[in-house]
C-alpha cells in the first residue's frame, strides 16, 4: 500500500501532486 511503496503517506502526496495524479 502507500506507505510500502513510498514510505510514508508524506512522500506518496508529493510524488502523485508532482506527477499531477490525486
Amino acid at each position: 500500500y502507500v506507505t510500502s511503496r513510498y514510505g510514508s503517506w508524506e512522500a506518496a502526496k508529493a510524488f502523485w501532486e508532482a506527477n499531477g495524479w490525486y
